[in-house]
């Protein structure tokens, strides 16, 4: 497909871009072998934190010219770091081409895992949006986001996962997705639901060569320093303009709700816990890859740091649950809607606007995947299944 290729081109035409997302990852990878310490920000008090002096200093060499040098602080776990260490092993050009790359990659190999589940009849509709999920991936793209990685995941899916190929691969996506945001990490639930002891099997080991790898890279302080960090960066990100998560719809209404709050971990909880049990209810028997896209949409709603350019996430979510009805094919137009969607979330700028769109479409999506997608699994539900020839 011709917007897919286009897609892969981004990152060439984009070297005079400031790259904000992924120059935290060239500089921390820069850094983290001689001067580790300066890796994560600094906690000064619950809600306000700094950047050592050093990491700026490395930031703003990726920077291009005549781009204003803000550097972002790094807030990927420790397992990142030696992803990171590549990067700035390639340098401020070719880290940040690669970071790109990969954006690009997991975008439009997500929607190529999109176009084996539908029939061609689809094609007019899953066309559409592409075209309108373009702006979305070449913003990410120019950013250096690697958000693309979770889309892939959920069109990946996790049904084939009983058998060793297809859980090595969705394995190390969702490793990735794991290494650089931290939250995939609460699907492992859905997983162990699922039966899927392969994927686990392989997910835990890519997790632990690159936690392996980080304490050769640094010395165990910087698990605590990551620690430490993110507890003030979350109590900021939540009153962040950027922000989209239901936590920052409340801090909207209740100034005073943040990180901080005495209420606010046991309301992340509670969200939690009210979604375990709708999980529960309707989708326990469902099958793995509606299972898998559901959890996606869950954490959404769950985290209390959601960025614009997640809402990738819930159009592949959206797309999945849309295939697996193959006797409605009228519903294959809602995954344009949803393209759609994600386009007014790249564009807007208004924050209530934002909030109110990332919002209601991330609980459409999960009501629709719920009430219609919610069918047991025909799909064998163990690994007692007989392997294909490899």
């Amino acid at each position: 497909m011709v917007i897919l290729a286009l897609w892969l081109a981004f990152p060439f035409l984009q070297t005079d871009v400031d790259a904000q997302d992924a120059i935290p990852f060239v500089a921390a990878g820069e850094l983290v072998r001689d001067r580790s310490d300066a890796v994560y920000p600094r906690p000064e008090t619950p809600t306000s934190w700094t950047l050592d002096r050093r990491f700026v200093e490395q930031g703003c060499r990726s920077v291009p010219d005549g781009a204003t040098c803000d550097v972002l602080p790094f807030l990927s776990p420790p397992v990142a770091l030696p992803l990171a260490w590549l990067a700035g092993v390639l340098g401020p050009t070719f880290g940040v081409l690669a970071f790109r790359l990969i954006g690009c990659l997991a975008a439009a190999g997500g929607v190529g895992l999109l176009l084996r589940r539908f029939d061609r009849a689809a094609a007019p509709a899953l066309l559409v949006s592409a075209i309108l999920l373009t702006p979305m991936v070449y913003v990410s793209s120019a950013a250096g986001q690697t958000s693309s990685l979770l889309f892939a995941s959920v069109t990946l899916g996790i049904a084939t996962s009983d058998r060793t190929r297809p859980a090595a691969l969705a394995a190390l996506v969702w490793a990735g997705a794991i290494a650089f945001k931290l939250f995939p990490l609460g699907l492992v639930p859905v997983a162990l639901v699922a039966r899927r002891w392969r994927l686990l099997a392989w997910a835990a080991a890519s997790i632990a060569a690159l936690a392996a790898a980080a304490l050769v890279l640094a010395p165990v302080e910087v698990w605590s320093a990551f620690t430490g960090s993110t507890r003030s960066i979350t109590a900021t990100t939540v009153t962040s303009e950027f922000n989209l998560s239901i936590d920052a719809m409340v801090h909207r209404v209740a100034p005073s709700w943040n990180g901080t709050s005495s209420w606010f971990v046991p309301a992340v909880a509670l969200r939690a816990l009210l979604l375990a049990g709708l999980f529960a209810w309707r989708m326990r028997r469902a099958d793995p890859d509606i299972q898998w896209a559901w959890a996606w949409v869950a954490l959404l709603l769950v985290q209390p740091q959601v960025w614009w350019h997640y809402s990738i996430v819930v159009v592949g979510a959206l797309a999945v649950g849309v295939a697996y009805r193959r006797d409605h094919p009228s519903d294959r137009w809602l995954v344009a809607g949803a393209a759609g969607a994600a386009l007014a979330l790249t564009v807007f700028t208004d924050q209530v606007v934002l909030l109110v769109i990332a919002n209601a479409f991330a609980f459409a999506v999960l009501a629709y995947l719920t009430v219609l997608c919610a069918a047991p699994t025909a799909r064998p539900a163990t690994d007692d299944v007989v392997e294909r020839p490899r």
